[in-house]
């Protein structure tokens, strides 16, 4: 049975959550959907970003939690490495400040 990380803070301070919001699109098929969402050491109070959704369509009843597990496995070893790194924090926060402005 697949089951969620539970919420993790990371040696930066950036602490981490995952959402599990799969919905069943046609017959016997899903729509596997994981969103993680981060929030950020430095805010005064804890306000959650999504970071990224981690998504796989067409996925049978049969495998969800394969797919949801692989899913996983795959933001651990490429993607979570790079938000442990100790500028990430800050690097966000001016990615996020320079696409506020980029729509302003």
């Amino acid at each position: 049975m697949f089951e969620l990380p539970e919420p993790q803070t990371l040696p930066n301070g950036l602490k981490l959550d995952y959402s599990d919001v799969t919905e069943r699109y046609y017959g016997d098929y899903y729509h596997v959907c994981i969103k993680v969402k981060c929030a950020l050491p430095h805010e005064e109070h804890a306000h959650w970003h999504l970071f990224k959704k981690l998504e796989r369509a067409g996925v049978n009843s049969a495998k969800l939690d394969d797919a949801k597990q692989d899913l996983l496995d795959g933001f651990t070893r490429l993607i979570l490495p790079y938000l442990q790194r100790g500028d990430f924090p800050e690097r966000f926060t001016e990615a996020k400040r320079k696409k506020r402005l980029q729509v302003s």
